[in-house]
C-alpha cells in the first residue's frame, strides 16, 4: 500500500519522538467490517480525524492543500462514511485515508519554518484548526530563527471553532491566542522537525491540557515574503548607561558619539577614510530610539566589525562583552580587502606595544582637561562661548575617545580566551579585580567621618539647613578641600551620570551630604583575589580594571557637556525662545547648536509624545523590517523567577525594588532588586547584601562591584522589578543563580 506524504511524515515523526496522536492509515478498498476489524482496539468512546493522505499531497513541489476532503471531530459509528468521503475525494489520484484520534484542542493554528527570508510566521487561533486553515481572521506572529519577534498581528474579534459538549461552536475570543512560553515551544520544535526533514516545513499544530501536539507536517512549496532585511535592535548593556526613557538631547548626543568613536576606531585599525565614508549611514546609525529608549542597531554593529579582519571570533567577543540578547547572522556588504588582512596583525602587534604610553597619555589629556573645565564660572559663558566650547569638546576629547573602545577590544578578548578554559561558575570566582568603586566608596566613609567631627556641619545636615551648612563649610577649609578633591575625581559618578537631563550632584550639596550620613557606621570587606593567577587572568585584570577607570572619566567629561548644555538652556529660555531652562532636553545637539527655529513648537509635541512613551513598555531586544516600530509591549517568558550565578554566596534578607536610583531614607533592607545598575549607583551598592539584577552580563557594573565587594548577585532575572515585591524575604544563591521567597 502507498500510503502517500502525509502519512509518512507522521510515521517518521511518530517514530522520532514527537507527540503525533495515534493514528492508522488504510488503503482506498476498504470494507466497512474490513475498517471495523482494524479499529477494534479502539475506545469506541474516541472521536477521530479522518484525513486524505494522496500520493499528490504534500509533495515538495505541490501541496494539494484543502483538495482534498477530510472530517474531524468524527464519532467512532460515522467513521465509515467519513472514510468513503476521502477515498471518492481522491478521484484518480493514489493514496491512502489517515484514521488518526482527535484532539480537541483548546488552541491551533500553522507553522511556517520559512517564510522566504529565513525567518518564521506563526498563525493562530483558539479551539480546533480548521478557522486557521480555512482562512479565518487569526492572530500572527513573524520570528527569526532566535525567536526574536518581528512583527505581532493581534486579532482583537476572532472567530474560532471550539469543540464543546459533542459539537463544534463558534465563539469570540478578543486575548491573542499563545503565551510566551507556547510561542518559545512552537519555534524551537518547528526548527527540529524542519532539520529532521532537511527542508522548510509547513506544521499543522495545536496545544491541549499544555501538552503541545504535531497533526502534520509539509514542505514548504512557495515562496511567502519577498525578500526583505530584518533590522535587529538590542537594548543590551546600553541600557545600563543609558536606563529608561531618554531625553532627545541625550539620544542625539549618544549617536553623535558612537559615530565619531566607532569610525576613529575602524579608521585607526587600518580602513581607508574613503571606505568609511561610503559607509557612513552604518556609522549614524550605531545606536536609535524607539520610545524614548536607547538600542544598540545590531546590523550595524555586526557591519562595523567586519570592515576588520577576525569577524567570527569578534562577533562572538562583542555579544558576550555587551551582554547581547540578538545573536543573528545579518547580510554584510562590507570585509577587509587583502592587504589589510595582510597589514592588520602589525597594526595590532604595534598598537600592543604602544598601548601603555597610549594609555597614560589619553588619561592625563582628559584629566587635565577636565580639570581645567573645573575652573570655568559657567554663568558668565555666553551663547556662542557655550558652543564653542561643545565644539572644542568633541575635538579635543571625542576623537580620542576610540581608546577606551580599544581597551575594551582587549578585555572582550582575554575574557573570550578565559571562558574557553574556564566553566561559567569558576569564571565568576576568579575574575574579581579592585577598581574605582572601592576607593569611591572609602572616599565617602572618610569624608562622612570628617563630616562628624565638625558639630556645627553635623547639626545642619541633620535640620536640613543649607543656609548653615554654607556657612560652616566655609568656615572649615579642611572639608571644603576634601569635598572639592572628592568631586574633582568622582564629580560625574551619580545614578544616570549619562542622561544630560540628570541633576548634578555637585548642585545638590544636601542630598550628598544626607548620603554621607548613611556612611557614618559601614564597613565593606572586600574580596582579595588569589595569588596565583595565569598570564590571560592578570591582563584581562589589567585591562578590566583599566576599563573601569575610563568609564569614571567618560562621567566626568558628560558632566562638563551637561554644564554646558544647561547653560544653553538658561541663556535661551532669557531669550524666551523655550519656557524654562530644562526644556532643552527636548530638543536634540544639532537644533542647540545649529540655531533651530520655533523651538517652543518642537518641544511642546515632543513632550506630548514622552507623556504617551511613559505608558508604553517595548521589549528589551527586537527585530523589524526597515520603518516599522517595535511591538509596544513586553511580556515575560516565564512567571518564574531564574537568573545566572554571578558572584557566589548565599544571603537571606527583606528585599527592596529599585524602579531607578535613588538614596532610601532608611536602609530597611538587605537585597536590592534593580533593571540594572549604572556606576552611580555605587553609594546604594555598598549597604546591599545581595543583589538581583534584570539585565546584564557577568562584566556589567553590577557584576564587577558585587564581586569586588564581595555580595551575592544574580543578574539576568527576567521582570524582577515586577514580580519581586517590597518587605519580601528572599534568599539567594550567588553560585547557582536561584532565588526562593522565604516570607511574602
Amino acid at each position: 500500500m502507498e500510503i502517500g506524504n502525509k502519512a509518512g511524515n507522521l510515521l517518521k515523526l511518530k517514530k522520532c519522538g514527537y507527540n503525533v496522536p495515534h493514528f492508522i492509515t488504510l488503503d482506498t478498498k476498504e470494507s466497512k467490517d474490513e475498517l471495523y476489524q482494524k479499529l477494534k482496539n479502539w475506545d469506541k468512546n474516541t472521536l477521530f480525524a479522518v484525513r486524505s493522505s494522496c500520493i499528490a499531497e504534500d509533495a515538495k513541489n505541490k501541496s494539494f492543500a484543502g483538495y482534498f476532503h477530510s472530517e474531524i471531530g468524527v464519532k467512532y459509528t460515522d467513521i465509515y462514511g467519513a472514510y468513503k468521503k476521502v477515498c471518492e475525494s481522491f478521484k484518480n489520484h493514489k493514496g491512502s485515508v489517515i484514521i488518526q484520534e482527535f484532539i480537541p484542542s483548546e488552541k491551533s493554528g500553522v507553522l511556517f519554518t520559512n517564510d522566504g527570508n529565513n525567518n518564521l510566521i506563526i498563525n493562530s487561533n483558539y479551539g480546533v484548526c480548521k478557522s486557521v486553515v480555512e482562512g479565518w481572521a487569526c492572530d500572527e506572529i513573524l520570528a527569526s530563527q532566535n525567536g526574536i519577534i518581528i512583527k505581532k498581528h493581534h486579532e482583537k474579534n476572532k472567530n474560532s471553532l471550539v469543540w464543546i459538549k459533542d459539537q463544534f461552536e463558534k465563539k469570540k475570543y478578543s486575548k491573542f491566542t499563545l503565551e510566551a512560553e507556547e510561542i518559545k515551544l512552537l519555534i524551537k520544535t518547528g526548527k527540529k522537525i524542519e532539520s529532521f526533514f532537511n527542508s522548510p516545513q509547513d506544521i499543522e499544530w495545536c496545544f491541549y491540557q499544555n501538552n503541545l501536539y504535531i497533526l502534520q507536517s509539509r514542505p514548504i512549496t512557495a515562496k511567502i515574503s519577498d525578500k526583505k532585511d530584518v533590522i535587529y535592535y538590542d537594548s543590551a548593556n546600553v541600557a545600563e548607561s543609558y536606563s529608561g526613557i531618554i531625553s532627545p538631547l541625550t539620544i542625539s548626543f549618544a549617536k553623535r558619539i558612537y559615530k565619531e568613536v566607532y569610525k576613529n576606531l575602524i579608521y585607526r585599525s587600518g580602513v581607508s577614510l574613503k571606505k568609511l565614508e561610503n559607509h557612513n549611514t552604518v556609522f549614524n546609525n550605531m545606536v536609535d530610539s524607539f520610545y524614548g529608549r536607547l538600542y544598540y542597531n545590531m546590523n550595524n554593529w555586526y557591519t562595523m566589525m567586519s570592515f576588520i579582519p577576525g569577524y567570527k571570533r569578534n562577533k562572538e567577543n562583542l555579544e558576550e562583552m555587551i551582554t547581547s540578547n540578538v545573536k543573528e547572522d545579518v547580510e554584510r556588504n562590507v570585509k577587509p580587502n587583502l592587504w589589510l588582512k595582510i597589514r592588520y596583525p602589525i597594526i595590532v602587534i604595534w598598537k600592543l606595544i604602544c598601548f601603555k604610553h597610549n594609555a597614560r597619555k589619553f588619561n592625563n589629556d582628559v584629566v587635565n582637561y577636565i580639570e581645567n573645565t573645573r575652573k570655568i564660572n559657567y554663568n558668565k559663558l555666553s551663547l556662542q562661548d557655550c558652543v564653542n566650547k561643545y565644539h572644542e569638546i568633541e575635538e579635543l576629547l571625542l576623537k580620542k575617545w576610540y581608546f577606551p573602545v580599544e581597551n575594551d577590544f582587549l578585555v572582550m578578548t582575554y575574557f573570550g580566551l578565559l571562558k574557553k578554559k574556564h566553566k561559567e561558575e569558576e569564571l565568576n570566582k576568579i575574575i574579581c579585580f579592585e577598581s574605582k568603586t572601592t576607593n569611591q566608596i572609602n572616599a565617602l566613609i572618610n569624608l562622612s567621618k570628617n563630616v562628624k567631627q565638625d558639630g556645627i556641619l553635623y547639626d545642619a545636615i541633620k535640620s536640613n539647613n543649607s543656609k548653615k551648612i554654607i556657612e560652616s563649610l566655609n568656615q572649615n577649609t579642611k572639608i571644603q578641600n576634601d569635598i572639592d578633591e572628592y568631586f574633582s575625581i568622582y564629580g560625574g559618578r551619580f545614578a544616570n551620570e549619562l542622561k544630560l537631563e540628570s541633576p548634578d550632584i555637585e548642585e545638590d550639596m544636601l542630598s550628598f551630604f544626607k548620603l554621607l550620613q548613611h556612611y557614618e557606621k559601614l564597613k565593606i570587606n572586600t574580596v582579595k583575589p588569589k595569588n596565583k593567577q595565569s598570564y590571560i587572568l592578570k591582563q584581562f585584570k589589567k585591562y578590566a580594571a583599566q576599563r573601569e577607570e575610563f568609564r569614571l572619566l567618560r562621567s566626568n567629561a558628560f558632566s562638563v557637556v551637561r554644564k554646558i548644555f544647561n547653560r544653553i538652556g538658561i541663556i535661551i529660555s532669557e531669550k524666551e525662545e523655550i519656557e524654562n531652562p530644562s526644556d532643552i532636553y527636548f530638543l536634540s545637539v544639532e537644533e542647540v547648536i545649529n540655531k533651530q527655529k520655533n523651538k517652543k513648537e518642537i518641544i511642546a509635541k515632543r513632550k506630548i509624545e514622552y507623556e504617551k512613551y511613559k505608558t508604553l513598555e517595548p521589549p528589551t531586544f527586537f527585530g523589524v523590517y526597515e520603518g516599522e516600530l517595535p511591538l509596544e509591549t513586553n511580556k515575560s517568558l516565564t512567571n518564574e523567577l531564574i537568573g545566572r550565578g554571578c558572584t557566589k554566596g548565599i544571603t537571606k534578607g527583606k528585599v527592596k525594588v529599585f524602579k531607578e536610583y535613588y538614596m532610601p531614607e532608611k536602609i530597611d533592607f538587605e537585597i536590592a532588586v534593580a533593571k540594572n545598575t549604572d556606576p552611580g549607583w555605587t553609594p546604594l551598592l555598598g549597604f546591599c547584601k545581595g543583589l538581583i539584577i534584570e539585565n546584564g552580563g557577568i562584566l556589567s557594573h553590577a557584576a564587577i562591584v558585587s564581586r569586588e565587594l564581595g555580595i551575592p548577585t544574580i543578574i539576568g532575572v527576567k521582570d524582577a522589578t515586577k514580580k519581586i515585591k517590597d518587605g519580601q524575604i528572599f534568599e539567594i544563591d550567588g553560585s547557582k543563580g536561584t532565588l526562593k521567597i522565604i516570607n511574602n
